[in-house]
């Protein structure tokens, strides 16, 4: 997570500029996302935690960069939420592991978890530590 505000927004003015030129269907609403991912209020500005902030939208740029379809440019804006139930975007390729990791976080600092959160908030921590190369602190040795 070397990743800072700067980059993110040197990354989201060349995508900016790139999309105005090539003024298509697609990055007309390419552009509309881009500037809700940087001025709307995410999980990662709840928790505070700028260096989470930074990589996740290094992250949700290059997902945005990559749509070919336009009935999928909507998706990368979604994440994690609470409603009349919790709602987590586990069924898009946009998902990412480390939004749904502090959004548990962020459960589990407003009320205890449900035992179901708590099996799926350690779910999630594995596949964070899993997808950097990590050693999960809190794995229990089986060999005990």
């Amino acid at each position: 997570m070397n990743v800072g505000k700067e980059e993110v927004f040197r990354k989201a003015e060349a995508l900016r500029r790139a999309w105005e030129k090539d003024s298509t269907a697609l990055n007309k609403k390419k552009l509309r996302v881009l500037k809700m991912l940087l001025t709307e209020k995410r999980i990662a500005d709840e928790a505070g935690i700028e260096e989470w902030k930074w990589h996740i939208l290094w992250l949700k740029l290059g997902q945005l960069e990559s749509v070919q379809d336009p009935g999928e440019v909507n998706e990368v804006l979604l994440q994690a939420k609470v409603g009349k139930t919790l709602q987590i975007p586990t069924h898009s390729k946009y998902w990412l592991v480390e939004e749904e990791c502090l959004f548990w976080m962020e459960q589990s600092l407003k009320s205890p978890l449900s035992y179901q959160g708590f099996e799926r908030y350690m779910q999630v921590f594995q596949l964070l530590c899993d997808k950097y190369g990590i050693e999960n602190p809190l794995k229990q040795d089986s060999e005990i």
